[in-house]
């Protein structure tokens, strides 16, 4: 089946709908969807704060269920904290770069507690993203019963677009930034056993 590419009113990116991978949300973040310019920072703390806070001061402080980093082994240890990466992607980020992040969603089911959910997305992200493709990853766990939504568990994995090396980031990812990363990614997911 087609993917359905479709704009939601007040996002800043385009997710990719798939009804062959109907529990994941995938989609990339661009420097510039219209009239929207985007920086990493700023949509890292949309997802920290699902409960958006009133005051400019709190723009770090989390609303979220959980929420860690994870790097591939040559990062350098000041990435851990995602206030750092976040800004530290964005400061290094060249004139012309188009695709920020991959933004992938993984949408919860089933009697598990959300910390099994937690360890299990952790772990595929770890060894997925982190070691195998050398990317660095911010999850951010969101549980909307904690606000009166009806909506699933899920979590989200914010993947700045480019390879994280020692040396600071470097090169991007090409096709998986993109709409067909979804069906790779998604075989990946699908095939995970920790």
């Amino acid at each position: 089946m087609k993917s359905i590419r479709r704009s939601i009113r007040g996002t800043v990116y385009i997710p990719v709908h798939d009804p062959a991978h109907p529990d994941i949300g995938w989609g990339v973040l661009r420097r510039q969807v219209d009239d929207t310019i985007n920086n990493l920072p700023a949509f890292v703390q949309t997802k920290l704060q699902p409960m958006k806070r009133e005051t400019a001061s709190d723009a770090w402080e989390r609303s979220c269920w959980r929420d860690d980093v994870l790097l591939p082994p040559a990062a350098n240890d000041d990435l851990c904290d995602v206030r750092a990466l976040s800004e530290r992607y964005e400061s290094s980020a060249l004139p012309d770069t188009k695709d920020l992040a991959i933004v992938a969603t993984i949408r919860l089911h089933g009697v598990e507690p959300m910390h099994a959910h937690w360890e299990r997305v952790r772990s595929f992200a770890h060894k997925r993203l982190a070691i195998d493709r050398r990317l660095a990853v911010i999850l951010v766990g969101h549980v909307p019963a904690h606000a009166g939504s009806r909506a699933a568990n899920h979590i989200h994995m914010v993947i700045p677009a480019r390879e994280l090396t020692a040396q600071g980031f470097r090169a991007s990812l090409g096709r998986f930034a993109s709409d067909r990363g979804l069906p790779v990614f998604a075989t990946e997911w699908a095939s995970w056993r920790p």
